[in-house]
């Protein structure tokens, strides 16, 4: 083989060797198979470079044995030979040029070679943190943090401080309703259920009407939500932080499902300790115009993001209004529609109890809707993103026109949003008059190390409870909507 179809040969090993590298990136390739091509590659380049500065040097010397003359290019005369010394010279330069021109010849466009830059290692027994032998350097595999090269293990991580924490969305529903002490776990009150007035004009001598009144004495249940954690004496000596999100989430755990358990909870059905939850009582509740029941009612609803514990099942609930585009009952509604829907529950209230409503609840996406209705210019009726008032110019600041954003309230009631009301439901109600929340003593957090075997096997329990019930005393003074999906 000739210097010719040498560097001929180097220029297809560097399209292989591209083509090769294309086909591992994509997965055509096993990493496996690739080692194998590139090994190959390398060698069969390392005996082509050789292959050319023997040419190089049999050129040189050549020169040397010919006095040092250089031949003739072609059209070129031919040039004196030099002295001794600048032969000598001559001769070591011819040399190093020679070895550059075999180590950088792949550079040279028009030459001998390929490169495989950063694709692969052409040197065998590479030392390096991430390359090492003849394997260039890779990423890093989940749970790995020391680089696989021969200095990787020394090379150690920057660990940054912490625990980056899961959020989830608020607890709202107990703070709706007042709170109250108890030194019982059961809750009883009388209320009036009944009054018929017979008052009537009555004349001289004859008998007077009667009136009636009816009481009925209510119960409710204090229940119980608990959790519990165990961890092992190592761990909380040797991983402090980890230790204190434990304890965190113990107690956290027993707030997130108390919410749960006011708003849905079935202790009304046999399900004590839990809690009689509100939707429970969907049936007592206003209903100006009844719906079809919705069976196996979920709160929240499975996979709501950051809910943060177990749902809790209404066998079934039945809403009192339905919501609909036009109020026609043929699709689902639109920002107008829903707040007029409200409004109606608000005035149910109203006209039918004399109490005043204290706040809406909703879930995100439809207060999404509600809030992002527009006119027919496209302005905002809650006001713009910046939170100028509907009719407003956007530029105008006066405080007397300038809104603070409206996002939280609608006509003139707080509008609570969370995802514990599953999309499409809406409930409206005077908190303050319709129940209240017992308690019976605070969160109790305890930890111990003499549970069962935990002494002799270094373990520790803790446990996290709290005894919590509701009492809704006037289950009329809320409604509940359903929106036309």
């Amino acid at each position: 083989m000739n210097r010719d179809d040498m560097r001929r040969r180097a220029k297809e090993l560097e399209t292989e060797i591209e083509q090769k590298t294309a086909d591992v990136e994509a997965d055509k390739m096993t990493k496996a198979d690739y080692r194998e091509f590139v090994a190959k590659a390398v060698s069969e380049s390392n005996e082509i470079a050789e292959d050319l500065k023997t040419f190089d040097a049999g050129d040189a010397a050549k020169k040397r044995l010919s006095g040092g003359t250089e031949v003739a290019a072609p059209g070129q005369p031919n040039m004196p030979a030099p002295q001794h010394d600048t032969v000598t010279k001559a001769a070591a330069l011819a040399d190093e040029y020679a070895r550059f021109k075999a180590s950088s010849a792949a550079k040279r466009g028009g030459d001998f070679g390929f490169d495989l830059g950063l694709k692969t290692q052409g040197e065998a027994n590479l030392q390096g943190e991430n390359a090492y032998g003849t394997t260039a350097g890779v990423a890093l595999a989940p749970g790995e943090y020391f680089l696989p090269g021969t200095a990787g293990p020394a090379v150690i991580p920057d660990f940054i401080p912490g625990i980056l924490e899961l959020r989830w969305y608020d607890n709202v529903i107990a703070s709706l309703f007042p709170t109250f002490p108890s030194d019982s776990p059961i809750v009883t009150y009388l209320r009036e259920t009944q009054w018929n007035n017979n008052a009537a004009a009555t004349g001289e001598g004859q008998t007077f009407p009667t009136s009636t009144n009816q009481i009925t004495r209510y119960t409710a249940q204090i229940g119980k939500v608990a959790n519990i954690s165990r961890v092992t004496d190592e761990m909380i000596q040797d991983a402090p932080l980890f230790w204190s999100l434990v304890q965190k989430r113990t107690a956290q755990g027993v707030a997130r499902q108390e919410e749960v358990q006011i708003l849905a909870g079935n202790g009304s059905s046999g399900g004590y300790p839990g809690v009689e939850g509100l939707l429970q009582l969907t049936t007592s509740f206003t209903m100006p115009f009844p719906q079809s029941a919705v069976t196996n009612f979920v709160v929240p609803a499975l996979n709501t993001p950051g809910e943060g514990t177990t749902s809790s099942t209404v066998t079934s609930v039945t809403p009192g209004r339905l919501i609909s585009l036009n109020n026609a009952g043929s699709a689902a509604p639109k920002g107008s529609d829903i707040a007029i829907g409200i409004l109606g529950m608000l005035t149910d209230i109203r006209v039918t109890h004399f109490f005043e409503p204290t706040a809406v609840v909703m879930n995100p996406y439809d207060w999404f809707t509600v809030r992002t209705w527009t006119d027919n210019n496209g302005q905002f009726m809650a006001g713009g993103p910046f939170f100028t008032d509907y009719g407003q110019q956007q530029n105008n600041v006066r405080p007397d026109v300038q809104a603070v954003d409206t996002a939280g309230q609608i006509w003139g009631k707080r509008v609570v949003t969370t995802p514990a009301i599953p999309q499409g439901y809406i409930l409206v109600g005077d908190f303050t008059n319709g129940g209240f929340v017992i308690r019976k003593g605070g969160l109790r957090l305890e930890t111990v190390n003499v549970n069962g075997y935990d002494f002799e096997q270094g373990l520790w329990t803790m446990r996290c409870y709290s005894r919590v019930g509701l009492a809704v005393e006037r289950p009329e003074l809320f409604e509940f909507a359903q929106l036309h999906s």
